[in-house]
């Protein structure tokens, strides 16, 4: 009896030991050790450059003014905090003697659709130089002569065109131009402030709302000195067109 009892006893620990394998093994098949998330790359993030010439000439900082720009350009147009961000990247601001006066520039690069452009706003800070960054110049002010101040730039209005190519096109074929080799010289914003300032500088006219343009040029005939040179604006789809010599003698 007690041999036998004891066997019984084996197999009941055999079986359970078995049972527990099984288990084991079910267990792992079903629900597998998770893959560990990969951690997100860090967005890259650039501060712009500062540079200081003019210590002791102006009271306040380089960032001071980096803050007053951005809040002024913000205001002059018409833009959020999340819009700035999205089409405006500060690369650069420095103050340099100028004379008995000190001058701010504010270097930055603009990004609409497809259209980048490289934009600086220069202004001088008075003489002596005491305009603080809550009370920057504006670019739009007609009493100031030249792109000086803060810029007016339209980033509202849809571009007109989807690429460079089929803004090139549209000039192209408005002056039967096809054939003569045309080339982008230049794409920005434009600052006039009225229609005879804007005649006056050849470019269509855009009125105060900065708006984005190319520069076209190209040869017509080389060994006759003639060439051209015209404007197109990316929103109103306005134009000029001048013929103009390849060379001044």
């Amino acid at each position: 009896m007690n041999q036998k009892g004891f066997i019984n006893i084996a197999i009941i620990i055999g079986v359970i030991i078995l049972v527990g394998i099984a288990g084991y093994f079910v267990v792992n098949r079903q629900t597998p050790s998770p893959e560990p998330t990969p951690s997100p790359n860090p967005p890259s993030t650039s501060s712009p450059s500062l540079n200081n010439n003019c210590e002791g000439l102006v009271s306040y900082s380089v960032r001071a003014y980096q803050d007053g720009w951005e809040k002024t350009f913000k205001k002059e147009n018409n833009l959020s905090d999340s819009q700035f961000n999205t089409y405006i990247t500060v690369t650069a601001i420095s103050l340099q003697p100028v004379g008995n006066t000190c001058e701010l520039a504010v270097r930055y690069t603009i990004k609409k659709d497809w259209l980048v452009v490289n934009q600086v706003d220069d202004m001088t800070l008075g003489v002596p130089p005491t305009i603080s960054p809550d009370n920057l110049p504006l670019e739009s002010d007609p009493t100031k002569p030249g792109r000086i101040g803060v810029s007016n730039v339209n980033l509202h209005d849809p571009l007109s065109f989807k690429n460079q190519t089929e803004a090139m096109n549209f000039f192209v074929d408005k002056y039967n131009l096809k054939g003569i080799g045309a080339k982008i010289q230049k794409q920005g914003f434009q600052y006039f402030w009225n229609k005879e300032g804007a005649e006056k500088s050849g470019y269509p006219f855009a009125g105060e709302e900065g708006e984005a343009f190319i520069s076209v040029s190209g040869t017509i005939n080389s060994s006759q000195n003639k060439c051209y040179s015209g404007e197109l604006s990316l929103v109103s789809k306005e134009t000029t067109y001048h013929d103009t010599p390849c060379r001044i003698n």
